[in-house]
């Protein structure tokens, strides 16, 4: 489970969220903040993963929706919707989730490499490692950020 405030040196920390059955995991320093959905303007053409870009203080930010991304069945938004605010390699994009669960503390030898075989519908591709929590009980799905919000990576 999550520990303390910061991590240690061989510990990182991961914002966890869920979509669907399965839970996820994104490096905490590539995260601005985390909002509600709110309303977004489609733009034609857009990759179908995008739902459009919403206005973030001014600025215009993309948002990928996450269920779409890895091919799950759509959601309606609820009051658990979250748009998770991303700032990777200096470009900013939202990402769309069911939910966020927690700051989660792992440390290096919690985290496994991706199995080679991923059956979950996930594109190995997009999955950084797994994090196992309380002794394997949970894993988390940990994501490799830019390949999921950034379609050429």
């Amino acid at each position: 489970a999550a520990r303390g405030r910061g991590a240690t040196a061989t510990e990182r920390q991961f914002v966890t969220f869920r979509l669907g059955d399965g839970e996820y995991g994104i490096p905490i320093h590539e995260i601005q903040e985390i909002d509600r959905a709110s309303k977004m303007t489609r733009i034609p053409k857009s990759a179908d993963y995008v739902d459009g870009v919403t206005n973030l203080r001014g600025e215009v930010i993309p948002v990928v929706n996450a269920r779409r991304r890895f091919g799950l069945p759509p959601q309606e938004v609820d009051e658990r919707t979250r748009v998770i605010i991303l700032d990777v390699a200096g470009r900013k994009t939202g990402l769309l989730v069911d939910a966020v669960r927690e700051v989660l503390s792992l440390a290096a030898a919690e985290v496994s490499p991706p199995p080679p075989a991923i059956s979950e519908g996930v594109e190995p591709r997009f999955i950084a490692g797994i994090g196992r929590v309380s002794d394997g009980r949970r894993m988390v799905v940990l994501l490799h950020t830019a390949a999921v919000v950034h379609a050429e990576v």
